[in-house]
């Protein structure tokens, strides 16, 4: 493909990331406070929620596989009309608990199978010499938009236009609609890249011996992933009993933050290298935990108020989690650098996601039992620890 036609792809599939955006800040981003308002959940089912939640990680590499002869663009229409229908389910109906989980199901699988997807896309319409920079651009593009999403949450909720105690969901509708809409210009884009639509036969999924330090980052995601997502959200809803207009509020402070974070990450990768760049990717998880770990800790023996200096020390060490968390990219530029052919990226990016889904299911459940048993404090201890490892393959790896 040519530059020009490349760079012709770039305004639609732009138009693309904000509206999955929008979608999953007004879904994904609030299903922890679904949960607690419709259902009234414990530490301990929030964990097990995360199976139903979480398996389609697992699954969805063998989707994809399954489909490749589609091309990634046609798979991201399934996987935003997947969303569509689980999302909009939700928001026509209050199920029972387990049939919640099943729709839950649907709605995360199309999530799981676009997650490989959007880099892989990006990276394909980008110019070569700066896929950093390009990543950072699309993911800041996407962050000011999840800023959007938070705005418009913190106001319904404030003013209790949005609910979550009521049959109709009109947040997860809205959201409905804008995945639907994304399918339908992914349609478009499919028909315009042609040449991204065509994937080469060969094994789908497969092991490769140079990637292994890509594998135990991807291990290592799962383990982290499930703190970012699930249970430092948790502190602020269990422990503060803050609400979602709260969560909108930090996520407006995040997405705000990740709008110059992002593209300047992006331009760190370019500048400064890979290897630099994976050492600041551990250390900001462990840095992030050991925080957390104390402030949760003095929060759960009473030690510190749920308001006052404690909560805003909370609500700070959740924003910079959500910083550390969007460091992803960097594990995905480094994937692309070391890459023996450019088509062992999507399948090697889907099996990382298996094997990050694999991890976060078992820590989940876990996690949920040791939060009920030992504290919250211990599951951010031990997320620190084991973000050591990720600070030894930083050590290890070698970027040409």
């Amino acid at each position: 493909m040519t530059e020009t036609k490349r760079a012709n792809l770039v305004p639609l599939y732009t138009v693309i990331i904000c509206l999955v955006a929008l979608a999953n800040g007004f879904s994904d981003s609030l299903l922890s406070n679904f949960f607690s308002d419709a259902y009234s959940i414990t530490a301990e089912q929030r964990g097990f929620i995360e199976i139903p939640r979480e398996i389609p990680g697992i699954l969805a590499a063998f989707a994809i596989a399954s489909l490749s002869r589609l091309g990634d663009i046609r798979i991201s229409v399934i996987a935003q009309l997947l969303s569509f229908i689980g999302i909009l389910t939700l928001g026509l109906t209050t199920p029972q608990f387990y049939v919640m989980t099943a729709i839950l199901f649907v709605f995360s699988m199309g999530q799981h199978m676009f997650m490989p997807l959007t880099d892989t896309i990006a990276m394909s319409i980008s110019s070569q010499g700066n896929i950093g920079t390009t990543l950072g651009k699309f993911k800041g593009i996407s962050t000011a938009f999840s800023l959007i999403a938070a705005l418009v949450v913190l106001v319904g909720f404030r003013t209790g236009f949005f609910s979550f105690k009521t049959q109709i969901k009109s947040i997860f509708i809205v959201a409905a609609l804008l995945f639907l809409s994304a399918a339908v210009l992914m349609a478009v884009l499919a028909k315009k890249a042609n040449t991204l639509n065509r994937i080469p036969d060969r094994p789908k999924l497969f092991l490769k011996k140079k990637y292994k330090y890509y594998y135990i980052l991807a291990v290592m995601q799962g383990v982290q992933k499930q703190v970012v997502l699930v249970y430092a959200p948790w502190v602020i809803i269990e422990l503060l009993g803050r609400g979602a207009d709260t969560t909108a509020m930090l996520l407006i402070i995040s997405s705000v933050c990740g709008m110059f974070f992002m593209p300047f990450l992006g331009r760190c990768i370019d500048r400064f290298g890979l290897k630099k760049m994976l050492y600041a990717d551990a250390i900001s998880f462990i840095v992030v935990y050991l925080a957390f770990a104390f402030i949760v800790y003095h929060l759960y023996v009473g030690n510190f108020a749920t308001t006052g200096l404690a909560a805003i020390a909370t609500f700070c060490v959740f924003i910079f989690d959500r910083m550390s968390s969007q460091m992803g990219i960097v594990r995905t530029v480094y994937l692309k650098r070391i890459a023996e052919d450019p088509a062992d990226v999507l399948p090697t990016i889907s099996l990382g996601i298996t094997l990050d889904h694999i991890v976060a299911i078992s820590c989940a459940y876990i996690s949920g039992i040791i939060w009920m048993s030992y504290g919250p404090h211990v599951i951010f201890i031990l997320a620190a620890s084991l973000s050591l490892v990720n600070l030894a393959v930083a050590r290890l790896v070698t970027v040409e």
